[in-house]
């Protein structure tokens, strides 16, 4: 070949590069200025979110921090008054200021970004692919990603775990980004990346404290990143620091406030530690879904691949893939002890450390740390949305160290995702057709509303009705999730307080078939029903019978 000839070969591969390029690019654009638009639509046909935590506390929360009620009501979300309000900021204001549709269409779309960072994660995990077949795996595995149980079920809600994934997702991208694009980064530069993903997963800790789990993973999937120990002990310092700095951006002023009204930064959790006066000395945490015994543990991904209710009664569903990615990783692993098996039988140790891609390793490692501190902490189904996301991505990188041969691999991973795909089922929230205004409710007139108080002795989600009420009515919740009227606490203390020198009228919140129990407790407070006389309270969140009856103090 001559010079000239040569030369045109080398302008027409710059040329295909940069059409390849532009091409990317415009794909990527794409994406990012589509998946809100559909995911927000998607959003807006399944219906008004009417789920449970919604009326509890995802709207009430942000009107008590507006309106300084945290000290002034008691409790009126029950244990959910406590958790950090911020994430629910945004749904505040949208729905104070926006139709009902406009809400659900920007929370889909919010939401939706989920499919965007998991696309460029996938494209960044599928680098040695060719083109065609990269984009195709990208594609493909990020839709899988998000036809998922808690993606679907949860798309425009609230419970906001698939809002806070867009952290844990966000810290991978720039960890896998940067691998991927510069694998020789020096180590300095290196910890700058790991905690910046460290900041991200810390910021969302700080508004979601269940995300600790991916916090936890990341940093034992950091370490796989390094070459000594030295930059071991050096990126889990970085990824540690700021991990504790997206915290503190986050939930530093909440935590702030809970110490000084409390004495309990994180109340009311660890309170075995912090050992506030305002609730039993014990570390609370929710175990009612734990596998028990050995046998559940070992067992609890095939529990869904049926109809189940294992990680949370109000929510059947189906979901394949945590178990066919078990299957995997128990065949991976019998490949590799095969291979260090036969490698020390013939005095030559593999070097096991070169057999898998540093990137592909991480986040195998991150996936299965968190996913073991979930079942070990929560075992509840929607604290796992960023592994549900990842899971398709993650069968392929299993499959390319079991199947060697690229059309057998696609072959298989084609049949796996059939699999994943007619399996799912996504979880069941409550819907409500879109009304015209986000919250219906009607209060009756009531008398004195500036110097009444609102009892509420039923474990019930009722908080989403008290920014209906006039603003100077107190809310008192005298028994639920968190206070109950056995307990020798302050809160208790204080509620008793309350009512025997409140002198203006007291209302009582609840239905007709509670009034036996209502009675009993506030009987011990010296207080009574008056059953002369109640004010129904109109709600399409409710079925009738909701009602404010009057209480008279005992003479």
């Amino acid at each position: 070949m001559n010079k000239k000839h040569r030369n045109q070969s080398t302008l027409n591969a710059q040329l295909f590069r940069r059409l390849s390029l532009t091409n990317t690019n415009i794909i990527f654009t794409a994406i990012f200025i589509l998946t809100p638009i559909i995911f927000g639509l998607l959003s807006v046909s399944i219906g008004q979110d009417n789920n449970w935590d919604l009326r509890n506390y995802h709207y009430y929360n942000p009107y008590a921090f507006f309106n300084g009620r945290l000290s002034f009501d008691f409790a009126s979300a029950q244990l959910q008054t406590f958790l950090n309000p911020v994430l629910d900021f945004p749904f505040y204001f949208l729905v104070t200021q926006f139709s009902p549709k406009t809400v659900g269409f920007v929370m889909g779309a919010i939401q939706g970004f989920n499919f965007f960072l998991l696309f460029c994660i996938c494209y960044y995990l599928f680098q040695y692919k060719s083109p065609p077949t990269r984009l195709l795996f990208t594609f493909v595995s990020a839709t899988a990603g998000v036809y998922a149980p808690i993606m679907i079920g949860e798309l425009g809600n609230t419970t906001n775990d698939v809002v806070t994934s867009l952290f844990v997702l966000g810290a991978l991208l720039i960890v896998v980004h940067r691998t991927v694009q510069n694998e020789n980064l020096n180590t300095s530069t290196f910890n700058y990346v790991l905690a910046t993903g460290g900041l991200l997963i810390g910021i969302g800790i700080g508004l979601k404290l269940t995300l600790a789990i991916f916090g936890i993973g990341f940093l034992i999937a950091q370490l796989t990143l390094q070459k000594n120990w030295l930059q071991r002990i050096k990126s889990t310092a970085a990824v540690t620091l700021g991990l504790a700095a997206g915290i503190f951006i986050s939930a530093g002023f909440w935590m702030y406030r809970l110490w000084n009204l409390y004495g309990n930064p994180l109340f009311p959790f660890y309170n075995g530690i912090f050992k506030s006066p305002y609730m039993k000395l014990e570390n609370f945490s929710d175990s009612r879904y734990l596998p028990e015994g050995l046998f559940d543990h070992i067992v609890f991904p095939f529990y869904f691949l049926f109809s189940n209710h294992y990680t949370d009664p109000q929510h059947y569903y189906r979901d394949a893939r945590f178990a066919i990615i078990y299957v995997l990783i128990i065949i991976i692993a019998f490949i590799f002890l095969l291979k260090w098996s036969r490698a020390n039988s013939k005095t030559k140790r593999v070097k096991m450390k070169n057999v898998v891609i540093p990137i592909h390793q991480f986040l195998i490692i991150f996936f299965i740390s968190s996913f073991i501190i979930w079942q070990l902490k929560f075992s509840i189904l929607r604290y796992t949305n960023a592994l549900e996301l990842l899971g398709p991505a993650v069968i392929i990188i299993l499959l390319s160290y079991i199947i060697k041969s690229e059309y057998y691999r696609i072959l298989t991973y084609s049949l796996l995702l059939v699999v994943v795909v007619v399996e799912m089922r996504a979880i069941q929230i409550d819907r409500l057709p879109w009304g015209s205004t986000f919250f219906q409710v009607q209060i009756p007139g009531y008398a004195d509303p500036d110097n009444s108080v609102v009892l509420i002795t039923q474990n019930r989600p009722w908080g989403y009705l008290i920014p209906a009420f006039p603003k100077s009515t107190r809310f008192v919740s005298m028994n639920n999730n968190f206070i109950k009227p056995t307990q020798n606490t302050m809160f208790q203390k204080e509620i008793r307080q309350v009512l025997s020198s409140h002198d203006g009228p007291f209302y009582l919140l609840s239905r007709k078939e509670y009034l036996p129990y209502d009675a009993r407790l506030l009987a011990s407070h010296r207080l009574g029903i008056d059953p002369r006389g109640s004010l129904p309270i109109r709600s399409r969140h409710e079925r009738d019978g909701l009602r404010l009856w009057i209480v008279k103090k005992w003479e």
